[in-house]
Parts: structure tokens; C-alpha cells; sequence
């Protein structure tokens, strides 16, 4: 239900009308942090979409209170951003090298991306052979190795694919 104010030791989902925080989308889990003011600490554990644009911070209110209209200063977890962020490239590197050993029919049916493990889903015809597993490992752990560079663009989904 909504309210117009929760206390400390509540269990809350602060909406903001602008944020830093990722929300969990595609299997990748929303960011976890802290909001603050002068008076107020809200433990964010999750980071979910309520709606397209509207982010739900999930967390803890551990210290003061929080009411309508309240401005926060929003921290993201960095260190656990990073390492979803790497496991997430993962999922790319297994896709990719899943298509050359098992064939270019491989596609993503699913996932879990977290700060601890990535699990990529997908249909193959046969359960996948010790050396065929073995030779993924290889071609992911080459890509990983090799560290290459990555950039971010914004484009089409056509072109991205």
C-alpha cells in the first residue's frame, strides 16, 4: 500500500524522480546502495521497474524517516555494479562462444546475472559433451585473457545485433 511516510526499521519502496540506480532487467539483477539525507538512511538491497520509466528503490529504512517529496542523495554499491557489470559481458563471451562450437542455432532463452554468477539458458538438440563444455571454457577464458576493450554506444536494435 502507499503511504505518505515510513520510519526507521520499515521496510520501504522509495520511488525518485531521477536516479542513479540500475533497475533489474533482462536477468541482470537491479543495483543495491544507500539513499541519505541529513536525517535519513534508506538500505537499498534491490532495484526494480514499477513502470517503463518509474524505478522502485527496495530496501530498509534504518535510520530517521522518509516522507513524500524528501530529497536523497543516491549512492550505488559500486564494487557490486562492477562485478555484475563483468559477469554480464560474460553472458556475451558464452553466447558467442557457444555459436562456434555448438552452432549458430544457439540462442539465449534466458539468464541470471548477478554479483556472484551469471547463468545463460539456452536450446540445443543433445546435452552438451565434456570437451564440448571444455571448449567454451577455452574460447571464454581466451576472450577474458585478451581484455579488450569495450565501449558503450546508444543505436538500433538492428544495428546493435
Amino acid at each position: 500500500a502507499q503511504v505518505n511516510e515510513a520510519q526507521a526499521g520499515d521496510d520501504a519502496v522509495v520511488v525518485l524522480d531521477h536516479t542513479p540506480f540500475y533497475a533489474e532487467s533482462g536477468g541482470q539483477v537491479g543495483d543495491a546502495g544507500e539513499l541519505r539525507n541529513g536525517s535519513t538512511r534508506v538500505v537499498v538491497s534491490d532495484t526494480l521497474k514499477i513502470q517503463a520509466d518509474v524505478f522502485g528503490h527496495h530496501g530498509q529504512i534504518v535510520e530517521g524517516s522518509v516522507k513524500v517529496g524528501d530529497v536523497f542523495t543516491a549512492k550505488v554499491d559500486a564494487e557490486r555494479r562492477a562485478k555484475t557489470v563483468r559477469n554480464h559481458s560474460a553472458t556475451h563471451l558464452m553466447h558467442k562462444a557457444l555459436r562456434e562450437v555448438l552452432g549458430a542455432h544457439v540462442q539465449q532463452k534466458g539468464s541470471l546475472v548477478n554479483a556472484e554468477r551469471t547463468r545463460f539458458d539456452f536450446a540445443h538438440n543433445a546435452p552438451m559433451t565434456a570437451e564440448e563444455i571444455r571448449e567454451v571454457e577455452a574460447l571464454v577464458n581466451a576472450e577474458i585473457l585478451a581484455n579488450a576493450g569495450a565501449t558503450a554506444q546508444v543505436m538500433a536494435l538492428d544495428d546493435a545485433q
